[in-house]
């Protein structure tokens, strides 16, 4: 899947050229992200989409999910939740999900300011290509799992904290804390931060990021 983002289309310099490639092999889900540009522009692109593992007719809130991350730091945000520019070590805080977590009522009330998780986890240094280990989720119901691997330096963890009743197919309602996602990603706000992994695209290089799902 391929677009073209003309010079100037919302504000961003350069014609941009993306390609977004979705592979399905065996029980893995692939996202391929390529983009050049003509001009230099900035790119953060990411992937939204929702996971609940009980099911989705047989869905219920998150409190039968683990969660696991590796990372260490979460970006700590301001009121508007815009990356201030500092790190949080996630040691004795609600954001250490490095043993794995149940996502439980307590937990996500407790989370610092969402009431709900919706912060940026560090995930390794931006100048290494390797892919990472970015996330584990599972559902004690199901038995579901879904591992998330990246060559991106973050995943911003979401847990659908201002949902009022969506209504997906078959007319199933999702209520607020009911999915999560997961989405690997640059850390936001990285063009008024220079301290942040830089997203300026020249014309001389190629943004190439990866994102897989395992599930099992």
């Amino acid at each position: 899947m391929t677009y073209v983002s003309e010079d100037m289309e919302e504000g961003y310099p350069g014609n941009l050229s993306v390609t977004i490639k979705y592979e399905i092999i065996e029980n893995e889900m692939k996202i391929t992200y390529q983009a050049t540009t003509d001009k230099n522009t900035v790119i953060n692109l990411t992937n939204h989409a929702y996971f609940n593992l009980d099911g989705h007719l047989n869905w219920g809130k998150l409190n039968r999910h683990e969660i696991t991350m590796p990372s260490e730091y979460v970006l700590e945000t301001d009121e508007d939740s815009i990356p201030t520019g500092e790190f949080i070590d996630v040691s004795r805080t609600a954001f250490d999900l490095r043993n794995g977590v149940l996502l439980n009522d307590q937990i996500l009330e407790f989370v610092p300011g969402n009431n709900g998780y919706d912060h940026t986890y560090v995930l390794k240094n931006a100048a290494s290509p390797d892919e990472v280990f970015a996330t584990r989720l599972e559902s004690f119901s199901s038995g579901r799992v879904v591992e998330v691997y990246t060559t991106m330096p973050a995943v911003q963890f979401y847990t659908a904290n201002i949902f009022t009743g969506q209504t997906d197919k078959e007319n199933v309602v999702y209520e607020r804390q009911s999915c999560l996602a997961l989405e690997t990603q640059y850390f936001p706000d990285s063009p008024n931060r220079p301290e942040f992994p830089s997203t300026v695209l020249s014309p001389d290089s190629e943004f190439y990021e990866t994102a897989r799902f395992v599930f099992k």
